[in-house]
């Protein structure tokens, strides 16, 4: 009988989906992709993007852009909301220059899934964190000038038609400008129906014959 309840256990195992993650498979310019660091607190001259979790989200969430175009003003964002339910991969920018004269980040990150939606805004990132960050890595906890300054500076962002590469244009002044790129998370292969129901009847007679063969033995 254990035999066949751990085989049953086994076989459950092999049928649940498994987390999947979107990947970023390209970037250009100064950004570096890289495991998620311990934080993105500290005052290095940096430029990079790293992925934080593939969720399904338990609740709804707001996001500062939900479309492809380009945003180079407040007034042009497209806030929107990715429902509770969806499965996403979520990733971070993070831009921080020294020079208080300024230092300008232009590049692009290119993602294997769709894009759903962007934060660039502080409070969407502190927001955000409780949900998407990556569970190893510290980050600010307010608002320290760490949006993107749409209109007043020459920060700005571009996502493309097919939602796949996210371009940046953005200076910081000895401050950090970051993102959180939320992406649609890989779909995950789901058995048939018919397949389960083969699985099913195959561990039913698994467990009768275990059954019986354990009723034989006590005999002998």
């Amino acid at each position: 009988m254990k035999r066949t309840l751990f085989v049953l256990g086994l076989s459950l195992l092999l049928l649940s989906p498994a987390a999947v993650k979107a990947d970023v498979i390209g970037v250009t310019g100064p950004a570096t992709i890289v495991s998620p660091p311990a934080t993105v607190e500290t005052q290095n001259a940096t430029a990079l993007v790293f992925d934080e979790q593939s969720v399904v989200l338990a609740s709804p969430v707001a996001v500062d852009i939900s479309a492809p175009g380009s945003y180079a003003s407040l007034a042009t964002l497209t806030s929107g909301t990715i429902l509770a339910g969806t499965a996403v991969s979520s990733f971070y920018y993070h831009s921080f220059g020294l020079d208080t004269a300024g230092t300008v980040f232009d590049g692009s990150v290119t993602f294997s899934t769709p894009i759903l939606g962007v934060e660039a805004l502080a409070a969407s990132l502190v927001a955000t964190n409780s949900t998407l960050k990556s569970p190893t890595t510290t980050y600010f906890t307010s608002d320290i000038g760490q949006s993107f300054e749409f209109g007043s500076q020459i920060d700005s962002l571009t996502i493309s038609a097919d939602r796949l590469t996210l371009s940046f244009l953005n200076e910081t002044f000895n401050a950090p400008d970051d993102l959180r790129i939320i992406t649609a998370a890989p779909a995950t292969a789901v058995p048939e129906p018919s397949s389960l129901l083969l699985l099913g009847v195959g561990l039913m007679a698994l467990a009768a014959s275990a059954r019986l063969n354990g009723r034989e033995t006590r005999r002998d």
